[in-house]
Formats: C-alpha cells, sequence, structure tokens
C-alpha cells in the first residue's frame, strides 16, 4: 500500500529563522519544513506532528496514500481524522480514498494565543474589526496577534516569492502594531513538494501553519469566504467546507472558529463600512496589486465584485481612500458586464442583486458587451473542449500502441 512516513521533526536554525522540519518518505525522500520569522524556537511545537498531518492530508486523500508518523500526534486529532473527517471527504468526493493516519497519541497543545490569518480582505479585515476595540463591541474571543502564512499562496517562486512574503510580513506586522497585536509569521515549502491548486488546500495549509506554531497558538480564527449556509464539499475549493474542516481538525488544546460564518460577503463589507476610517482604509483586495496597504486597482475580478457590493449598499463614499471611484465610474459599462459574465461566483451575484434592488438597470452598452463576452467565452470553451478531447486520445493511444 502507498504510505507518507513523517519522520521525527526537528528545529533548526536557518539564517535569522528557524525551521521545523521533518523527512518525508514515500516514492522519493524528502524534507517538509515550517519556518518561523524570527528566532522563535519556542513558538514551534516540536513535540509533536500535527501540522505536518494537517498539511499533507488534502494530498493523502487523492493519492489514497496513508500517513505514518514517528512523532505523537494529538490524540483528539488522530480520532477526529479517522472517525470523522477522512471517511466523510472519502464518500463525498469520487477521486479521494479512505486513507488512515497512524501514530502514537499525545495530549492537548499548550498556545494560549488567539491569532487570526491576516491579508487585509473582507473576510480577514473583518475578523479584525470584530475581535478587537472594547468588550462590548466584540464577541467574547479578543485577537492577541495577526498572522502571516505562506503556504504556496503567491505565485512568484525563489528570491522573489522570498521578497514578497518577506513585504507581506512586514505590512502584516504594522497593522498588528496599530492595534497594539502581536505578529506570527510561518511559512512553508510545501507547494514545492506537492504542486497543487491553492484555493482546494487553502484552508488545510492555513490550519496547518497556525498548529506549526501550536505552542503560541491555542485559538486560530479562520476567516471564512462563504456563510455556513451555502456549505458543501467541492474538492476544487476548501472554503465551501471550512464549517467542517474546523470542527474537525480543532481539539480542546488548540481550537478553530470562522469568523463571520452566518455572513454573506457583502453583509461584512457593510459592518466594515460601519467602522472608523482608520479600519476601513486598510481594505485591500486586489489582486494585481497582491500585497495590503496599497491601493485597489478597481477593475481586476476582486475589485469588480467588491466595488459593486459598495455601490449596491450605497457606501462608495465610506472607501474612498482605497478604491478608484474617478476610474472606476469611467469603465462602469466595462466593470458591470464582467461581473454579469463572472455572476456564477456568488460574491459577484450578491453584488449585482444588491445594485438592482437600488434600481440599476443594465444600459444597452453593457447587453452589447455581454453578449460579445459571452460568445468569446463560448469560444475559448470549445477549443479547450477539443484540446482535452486529443489529449484524452492522445492518452488511449500510449496506453494501447497498435
Amino acid at each position: 500500500m502507498k504510505q507518507i512516513l513523517i519522520r521525527r521533526p526537528v528545529p533548526e536554525e536557518h539564517g535569522l529563522s528557524v525551521r521545523l522540519s521533518a523527512e518525508l518518505e514515500t516514492d522519493a525522500r524528502r524534507t517538509l519544513f515550517f519556518e518561523t520569522a524570527g528566532e522563535r524556537r519556542c513558538d514551534l511545537a516540536d513535540d509533536r506532528a500535527d501540522a505536518f498531518v494537517v498539511m499533507l492530508l488534502r494530498h493523502a486523500l487523492e493519492t489514497g496514500a496513508d500517513i505514518r508518523s514517528e512523532a505523537p500526534v494529538s490524540t483528539e486529532l488522530l480520532y477526529h481524522l479517522n472517525d470523522f473527517l477522512i471517511p466523510t471527504l472519502a464518500r463525498a468526493v469520487s477521486r479521494f480514498h479512505p486513507m488512515k493516519v497512524m501514530a502514537d497519541g499525545c495530549g492537548p497543545s499548550g498556545g494560549t494565543e488567539t491569532a487570526a490569518g491576516y491579508s487585509g480582505g473582507v473576510d480577514s479585515l473583518y475578523t479584525l474589526a470584530r475581535h478587537t476595540g472594547p468588550e462590548e463591541n466584540r464577541p467574547g474571543l479578543r485577537l492577541d496577534a495577526l498572522a502571516c502564512f505562506d503556504a504556496g499562496v503567491y505565485e512568484e517562486s525563489g528570491e522573489a516569492r522570498d521578497r514578497t512574503y518577506a513585504e507581506a510580513l512586514r505590512e502584516t506586522a504594522e497593522t498588528a502594531a496599530r492595534f497594539g497585536l502581536g505578529c506570527i509569521g510561518v511559512r512553508s515549502n510545501i507547494q514545492n513538494l506537492v504542486n497543487e491548486h491553492y484555493l482546494g488546500v487553502a484552508s488545510f495549509r492555513l490550519i496547518a501553519c497556525a498548529m506549526a506554531a501550536g505552542r503560541r497558538i491555542g485559538t486560530f480564527l479562520l476567516s471564512g469566504a462563504y456563510e455556513f449556509p451555502a456549505f458543501g464539499v467541492d474538492a476544487d475549493n476548501s472554503a465551501c467546507y471550512d464549517l467542517l474542516i474546523a470542527e474537525q481538525l480543532s481539539t480542546s488544546g488548540f481550537r478553530i472558529y470562522i469568523p463571520g460564518g452566518p455572513l454573506k460577503r457583502i453583509e461584512k463589507i457593510g459592518y466594515l463600512a460601519e467602522q472608523e476610517e482608520a479600519v476601513r482604509n486598510l481594505l485591500h483586495v486586489c489582486v494585481r496589486d497582491p500585497l495590503p496597504l496599497g491601493r485597489n486597482c478597481g477593475l481586476c475580478p476582486k475589485c469588480i465584485r467588491t466595488e459593486l457590493a459598495m455601490e449596491g449598499l450605497g457606501v462608495p463614499e465610506r472607501f474612498g481612500a482605497v478604491f478608484p471611484w474617478d476610474v472606476i465610474r469611467a469603465h462602469h459599462d466595462e466593470i458591470v458586464a464582467k461581473a454579469r459574465l463572472s455572476s456564477r461566483n456568488p460574491h459577484a451575484a450578491e453584488a449585482l442583486r444588491a445594485l438592482e434592488q437600488r434600481g440599476y438597470r443594465d444600459t444597452e452598452e453593457i447587453r452589447r458587451r455581454i453578449r460579445g463576452g459571452a460568445a468569446a467565452a463560448a469560444v475559448v470553451s470549445r477549443r479547450r473542449e477539443e484540446l482535452l478531447k486529443r489529449m484524452e486520445e492522445g492518452k488511449r493511444r500510449e496506453r494501447n500502441p497498435e
């Protein structure tokens, strides 16, 4: 049977940082590591392999490989994985397999801080705003730290990726300092070992990074992208079933919560619109400039659905410092047409509904753009189907040569 063997994790100095590394034995010997920013050896949970198991779990489900760990794994986590999460996902997704995680059990981890991943987007900024400030304005949990995690989120490689992560970590630390919070930086080389589409694995990887700092983090706030009523197991988008992942990867020593879970994205934008200017001006959703604290371009897909939601809510002026409304107004027909063409995205769809409820109607120019865009998309789709068909025929000939 296929198996991934995780050797016992070992902390080691790496320049100005510390890495928690474990050798992996599969068809080849490789090393998976988590690296902390700065000399924070005390943060690393080097007494257990929870983070390594969770980081590899999605890959193991795809390949059907059992995971065996030389280091112990939290007893509750083993129970949740083997008796609940793995069987459920293997039944829900045809390409997942009912693998097992094998390790000795150990007691709960000892972290005491509450941390949240931070990117400056709607979801993470909602989490920050909701869990800071006076006690009467927030739930029982108060943030202690913001986290900057890199487990494959950046598209660059090599030195360019190092620079992007360093800049993201610096800006996360600056934002944390504004709110009197600590900052935790963790990165992993998982994407170099397992090249997976990030959306399909993001929740597992973010939680694994938090677990790696398990001697510091005891509660992790995972800023979910979708409201709980939209729950569904989608193998290509782990955020769709965050509710299941968070519950089954939690233990008595490491809890995961999903702030804003009952809310739609547009409702979070409405909440942010009511916050003070210092909070509103932190909003950064732009994919053209992936780092926070910059100005949103107004024309990329994430900017489009965010700014149209603001229009639908009637609050664009609240975000005048971070969105270029002069550019947006000049390209408004194009922006709405693009949103219409991507209306299967739930965030785009709710923004368009809000606009319509305010009396907005498409112009003939927008309808013309939609027809043109739909025709172009149909051509691309046909060509893609033809290419996939030829590729499949080529594979069949390789398997069955004449």
